[in-house]
């Protein structure tokens, strides 16, 4: 400390010297205040805001040095920061909050897990296994002797799955909604709080008037006078006159007459731009039938064009240097999935081979997607087939 201290006094020694004694060296500049090193309300402004004004009143920002006020700002709005967090603790609005947050979790565990899920879900899902068995024994369907046992089946899955299911639930949402809620509702505040104060108010604050108690004297004994020309938008910015260390407007909370003004203002405008909405409205009106008119012309004609395509293509057959090929791609059910698969060598084959522009290419990759070889028709695939654990698995997956 005692180091600084000899380091801000120095300072302000050479400071006292000003412009008397020190003229700018035969460097070219295009400022024409004869001066080289910082004046004494210079170095002020640097040691005191991070930020200096030449003599034209142009304001210039040192992005290394903070300065003292910012940090002291900090600390006044966060303080009151902490102080609003800390508030919160007498506002009615919190406990509603939480209330509302823990009977949320309360019909969650009662109505739809343990109730719903639970004691509802069980009787519900043994009849309906129930019935598909007395079905199945009605129209004695093969083995429907078995029908009812695979209906117990079912319905001790369903029940073994169900009950833990929805008591763990219930039990589950209970405790978050009594004790796990009104817990993080207890300490929200108060972390957010303490947060702001010890690290926003106090911690980065001191740090920043700690390196600038270090770094702003230097600087300030050897810094030469900011022109626009010693500008790199980095390490120095110029600034405009919104960007100039102020006092920010007042942190407090929303007032009853703030949002009156606002309201009011709010209907000022809506009555003053109701003509102009109504002609935007207008506007848009037409501008919208007359799309959906272009839009159904161009479905129309679209549509004739596609249908007088296929019915040139349709009936088109191969000639007899294709035959073969197609009815090899026609054995391999080679569709349009399977053309897809291989777009990128069939792509460089017709640039490549065939010689064709790409918009050739995309053209005939389009077209074989809506025209692909005939492929042979397969019947409908038969479903996987079950046993007593596949088809317990497929109840829990199931279940609702």
């Amino acid at each position: 400390m005692q180091s600084v201290k000899w380091i801000v006094a120095a300072a302000m020694m050479i400071s006292a010297l000003g412009c008397s004694s020190m003229r700018a060296p035969a460097v070219k500049t295009d400022m024409k205040d004869p001066c080289y090193f910082l004046s004494m309300k210079q170095k002020g402004q640097l040691i005191g805001k991070g930020q200096i004004e030449d003599h034209v009143g142009t304001w210039y920002d040192i992005w290394i040095v903070p300065g003292y006020v910012w940090p002291a700002r900090r600390v006044k709005t966060y303080v009151n920061k902490a102080g609003q967090s800390f508030a919160e603790y007498g506002q009615a609005t919190k406990y509603q909050t939480l209330f509302e947050t823990s009977g949320d979790f309360f019909d969650w565990a009662y109505d739809d897990t343990l109730k719903e899920f639970t004691i509802k879900g069980v009787p519900r899902a043994w009849r309906k296994y129930w019935s598909a068995a007395e079905k199945r024994t009605e129209k004695r369907v093969f083995g429907w002797w078995f029908a009812y046992p695979w209906a117990v089946l079912e319905g001790t899955v369903d029940t073994i799955i169900r009950i833990p299911v929805g008591l763990g639930g219930a039990a589950v949402g209970t405790a978050i909604g009594a004790v796990g809620v009104p817990a993080y509702y207890m300490v929200d505040s108060a972390v957010v709080g303490t947060w702001h104060l010890g690290m926003n108010a106090i911690l980065l604050p001191a740090v920043g008037a700690t390196w600038n108690t270090l770094i702003a004297p230097p600087l300030s004994l050897v810094g030469q006078k900011p022109a626009p020309s010693r500008v790199d938008g980095f390490w120095v910015t110029q600034l405009s006159k919104d960007e100039l260390v102020s006092d920010p407007p007042p942190d407090r909370p929303v007032r009853a007459e703030d949002i009156k003004a606002l309201a009011e203002w709010g209907h000022v405008l809506l009555v003053k731009g109701r003509p102009y909405e109504e002609k935007s409205k207008a506007l848009a009106q037409k501008a919208l039938s007359e799309i959906a008119r272009i839009n159904r012309a161009w479905e129309e004609s679209e549509k004739t064009i596609r249908e007088e395509e296929k019915a040139a293509v349709y009936p088109m057959l191969p000639d007899e240097s294709q035959k073969k090929a197609m009815d090899a791609l026609k054995g391999l059910r080679f569709d349009s999935e399977c053309s897809l698969r291989s777009e990128n060598e069939i792509r460089q084959y017709l640039a490549n081979r065939l010689r064709l522009s790409p918009d050739e290419v995309n053209r005939a990759m389009a077209l074989l997607s809506l025209y692909p070889p005939p492929k042979v028709i397969s019947g409908k695939p038969v479903r996987s087939k079950t046993d007593p654990l596949l088809r317990s698995i497929d109840i829990i997956e199931t279940m609702e």
